[in-house]
């Protein structure tokens, strides 16, 4: 039996008509392989990448499968189940998960900041920095020169450092990180891998805490960086593992919540996921094009701590906007 086809009320022309339904079936057909694509292929590097764009996708499915029940109804059968294949990985970050923390407990803030290597504006950056007024700053892509400029607008309030701009990491890239805080820090990246992130101890309330600035790169096609943030993401999960006590990571992770490796991240942590709580509000980019952007830069909290809120900036010049964090002590069960 031939299925009659629907045309949409609002494309009187047939020809155009016509059209429309092609392309409805085409991006349904086109969705369905790409949500079984990230199911099947989640390892292979240029199959993850797109997993960044899981809640994207699902709203481009659902609003096709809508579509397409005036102009094609099979293709908007396709459409649905390519929705309900993205809407797993998508739906905790939707539902925000209740945080409990410890009354009158003191708080810590946290401000994650990639800069952008080609920013100019040091001026916009300190101010970036000296307005959120956090515990503790992870500054990235950072080079020699621009640190040069920054550190004497921002040394008043941030008397301590530490210089990732030497890392081996550096020699694949041009740039790096820098760990600023209100208070003494103590480098434990010494002993660690060739590939490490930067990670120093400092105490803020009381406590020792430790924190780590990460940004692995976000290639998926040059093997040599695959390896390096591979390893840098191990090298991360053992520099916590042996802190005894609570830690930071502030990171600028180009790996968004929905995408495997940031399930295999936290899993290797065992830490408790921020984004859970607080949801996918997108980093990158920065601007007008925020609201549609991604979500890859992160601050998480080591099981002692709970991270209670998000606060966004207006990127300073880069194309990333800050995050600023703010940790809380959990509530014993």
């Amino acid at each position: 039996m031939a299925y009659p086809r629907f045309r949409c009320p609002a494309v009187p022309s047939p020809v155009v008509s016509r059209i429309v339904e092609v392309l409805v079936i085409v991006g349904a057909v086109g969705l369905f392989i790409a949500s079984l694509a990230m199911i099947l292929g989640g390892s292979i590097s240029l199959i993850e990448v797109t997993t960044n764009f899981r809640p994207h996708l699902l709203v481009l499915a659902t609003g096709l499968s809508v579509v397409a029940l005036v102009v094609h109804r099979p293709a908007a059968v396709v459409a649905f189940a390519a929705a309900l294949i993205f809407l797993p990985s998508t739906l905790p970050y939707l539902l925000n998960e209740q945080v409990v923390t410890q009354p009158g407990a003191a708080e810590i803030t946290a401000l994650q900041f990639n800069t952008l290597y080609s920013n100019d504006d040091v001026a916009a950056i300190a101010d970036v920095v000296l307005d959120a007024n956090a515990d503790v700053v992870a500054l990235h892509e950072m080079t020699p020169d621009r640190w040069s400029e920054l550190h004497p607008l921002v040394a008043g309030s941030y008397p301590h450092f530490v210089n990732g701009l030497d890392e081996p990491l550096a020699e694949i890239r041009t740039f790096g990180t820098v760990l600023l805080s209100k208070t003494p820090l103590r480098s434990v990246t010494d002993e660690a891998p060739p590939i490490a992130p930067v990670a120093a101890v400092t105490e803020i309330h009381g406590q020792e805490i430790l924190a780590i600035g990460l940004h692995p790169s976000p290639s998926r096609t040059d093997a040599e960086k695959i390896t390096a943030r591979h390893t840098l993401l191990a090298a991360t999960q053992s520099l916590a593992e042996a802190h005894d006590g609570p830690a930071l990571v502030i990171a600028d992770l180009n790996i968004a919540p929905t995408s495997p490796e940031y399930s295999e991240f936290l899993g290797g942590l065992g830490w408790p996921d921020s984004r859970r709580t607080l949801g996918i509000a997108p980093t990158f980019p920065a601007g007008f094009g925020n609201p549609l952007g991604i979500a890859i830069d992160h601050v998480f909290a080591s099981p002692e701590f709970v991270v209670t809120d998000f606060e966004r900036g207006d990127g300073g010049g880069s194309d990333h906007v800050s995050l600023l964090a703010t940790v809380g002590v959990v509530t014993a069960p």
